[in-house]
């Protein structure tokens, strides 16, 4: 009997020690997947994790006294219009780990106190932290880099300082319906392709005086007869001859628009072109928008090819696949258990 009974511990003890291993392996799982991905207006009302990566968000509210917002490294970047992170009265808020960049206001703080700043990087903003009515907020753990204006802790800077700074922030390319109507494609047998390529736009002013926009457009997939299109509202410049492309530009109206022939581009190969304007852009007017077209070709008919759509595979753990691992353990090792002492004893 008493050996029987060490036998059934020894079991027993073998079978806490997998199961301790399979709940401490479901936290960790758990701990991974805690993070939250950011998202447009998204409110923090709680302590959060952002999710690695880079991301083009806006408008992050904190809604929530007393707790930490850790961006884990994420890369948060704007268009220049909006403001990046922002709370109203609040108190007793961290804020750490942060990068944002291209924001009307990258972290704007409205009324509340004890604010802490810690290990956040914010550039290329209009402004970089904006407080209005705050009390006791600590940002030296904030590193400023290229804004247009710091905001809080802001250097006094010389005029002659001023005058020969550039700053340089990327913002949205938002073509509208009365842009692409003023291009006529379909007249010109001519179709858009923005499914198939991607386009950043940037937006430099030089010593306070002079502006340049860059447009750097990467394919998706090789292109045949790729052409580039762009808008220029008056209120940036009221005539064609006022813009100096460093590209062959065909200037389609005098109001102005343009077209740049680029022909056959290649995949994720990148074609960057530029043009200067000579004054200070106002960003928070109307912008360029640039169209990505090519021309149609005649293709002999083809049976659809089948899409195939992969889902994404989800965690062991879940739909309560924990719980069943560890019911078939305990099954097989009581089953092995009664196999023993049948044997043995």
């Amino acid at each position: 009997m008493n050996k029987r009974i060490v036998i059934r511990g020894v079991m027993i003890g073998i079978l806490l020690l997998f199961s301790i291993g399979i709940v401490s392996a479901a936290k960790e799982s758990q701990r991974a997947d805690t993070c939250v991905t950011p998202e447009d207006e998204l409110r923090i009302e709680q302590d959060t994790t952002f999710c690695p990566g880079r991301y083009r968000v806006s408008s992050i509210m904190i809604e929530a006294d007393n707790l930490t917002l850790d961006c884990n490294g994420a890369e948060m970047e704007g268009d220049l219009r909006r403001v990046g992170i922002s709370m109203t009265r609040n108190q007793n808020v961290i804020i750490k780990n942060c990068v944002l960049a291209g924001y009307r206001k990258a972290i704007a703080i409205n009324g509340g106190s004890r604010i802490k700043i810690m290990n956040t990087t914010l550039s290329y903003n209009v402004v970089g932290l904006h407080t209005s009515g705050a009390t006791l907020i600590d940002s030296t753990g904030v590193t400023f880099v290229d804004n247009e204006n710091n905001g809080i802790n802001q250097p006094v800077e010389t005029e002659e300082k001023q005058r020969g700074e550039t700053i340089r922030a990327r913002f949205d390319n938002q073509p509208t319906e009365e842009a692409i109507k003023l291009f006529r494609l379909e007249e010109q047998n001519q179709s858009l392709v923005f499914d198939n390529v991607s386009v950043e736009k940037y937006l430099t002013i030089e010593d306070n005086q002079r502006s340049v926009i860059t447009t750097v457009i990467t394919p998706l997939t090789d292109i045949e007869n790729l052409i580039m299109y762009e808008h220029v509202p008056k209120n940036i410049a009221d005539n064609a001859s006022k813009i100096e492309f460093d590209k062959s530009a065909v200037v389609i109206r005098e109001d102005p628009d343009f077209m740049i022939p680029i022909g056959r581009v290649t995949v994720k190969s990148k074609i960057t072109i530029k043009y200067k304007i000579g004054k200070k852009v106002n960003i928070f007017q109307e912008l360029p928008v640039t169209l990505v077209a090519s021309q149609r070709q005649e293709e002999p008919e083809s049976l659809p090819v089948p899409e195939i759509f992969e889902e994404e595979a989800e965690p062991f753990f879940s739909r309560g696949l924990l719980q069943i691992g560890l019911l078939f353990l305990i099954v097989l090792v009581s089953y092995v258990l009664y196999r023993f002492e049948k044997r043995y004893i």
